[in-house]
């Protein structure tokens, strides 16, 4: 079964300096020696995840990161317009995480992942879908958005035309917000 994605977009590329910090991070979560790949780019197993903040050490956990440039969440109509109104800029490019499960240490060690990755090249986290459906509810239900509105922290909403008569949206967060959510009991990502 597939598990959630998320991205983080940046203000401005990743340079060699910040892949290499990604491919040394991608290393020290899998536990594994130092190979020929310094990006962190393409799949990877997570079997601990000390690196990030995250109480998970057992079996490997598969993942894969890559860099959008520009990001892939663009290609939807509207949606660049959308992110500048919200954001005030366009980040040029996203560090897509895609959890290859969906059991709750893929949740955890994605969230922990995304968050530590968004306060070290200063960006912001894109959910993949709305944070309400992350609980497992419709993005109008009030519980669902008690429960968002309570968090400290910034959460933009991006919307776009899913065809003439019907929108979609995704959120993106601040790192206070994912912080916050990660600590929240009915934390989960976006699946």
């Amino acid at each position: 079964m597939a598990g959630p994605v998320a991205g983080v977009l940046v203000r401005e590329p990743v340079d060699p300096a910040g892949r290499e910090y990604v491919g040394a991070l991608v290393q020290a979560l899998s536990g594994t020696a130092p190979n020929e790949t310094v990006s962190g780019e393409g799949s990877f197993w997570i079997s601990t995840g000390t690196a990030i903040d995250a109480a998970y050490t057992g079996e490997g956990r598969p993942f894969s990161l890559h860099y959008d440039t520009p990001p892939e969440s663009y290609a939807e109509p509207g949606t660049t317009d959308e992110m500048e109104k919200a954001l005030g800029y366009l980040p040029p490019q996203e560090i897509l995480i895609v959890a290859y499960c969906n059991g709750a240490e893929d949740h955890l060690l994605l969230g922990r992942l995304v968050l530590t990755l968004a306060k070290r090249f200063g960006g912001v986290v894109n959910m993949g879908g709305p944070v309400e459906t992350a609980m497992g509810r419709d993005e109008d239900d009030p519980e669902a958005q008690a429960i968002k509105r309570s968090l400290p922290g910034k959460c933009y909403e991006v919307s776009y035309e899913i065809d003439e008569k019907r929108r979609g949206s995704f959120h993106v967060v601040d790192t206070t917000f994912l912080d916050a959510w990660l600590a929240h009991p009915r934390f989960r990502m976006v699946k």
